[in-house]
C-alpha cells in the first residue's frame, strides 16, 4: 500500500465517522460529555496525529512543484 493509499484510506474513514457523528446529532441522540470527550481523544489520536505525520510528505512535493529550494517556507505557511 502506497502513501496515497494510506491518505485516502484515512481521509474515507474519517468523512464516515463524522458523517455518523453528525447523524447522531440530527436524530438529538444525547451524548454525555465524558462520552464525547472519549470519542474526540480517539479520532486525534489515530486519524488525526497520522494525517499531521504526512504533511510534510505533502510539503515537499508542493515544493517541487512551485521549485521552491527552502523547505522551512513551507512551516511558515
Amino acid at each position: 500500500m502506497n502513501l496515497y493509499e494510506t491518505n485516502k484510506n484515512h481521509s474515507i474513514v474519517l468523512f464516515f465517522i463524522t458523517l455518523f457523528l453528525i447523524g447522531l446529532n440530527i436524530i438529538n441522540f444525547n451524548l454525555e460529555i465524558p462520552f464525547l470527550i472519549i470519542i474526540c481523544f480517539f479520532l486525534i489520536s489515530t486519524i488525526g496525529i497520522t494525517h499531521g505525520a504526512l504533511d510534510n510528505l505533502k510539503g515537499y512535493k508542493i515544493l517541487k512543484i512551485y521549485k521552491i529550494k527552502h523547505k522551512y517556507i513551507f512551516y511558515l505557511t
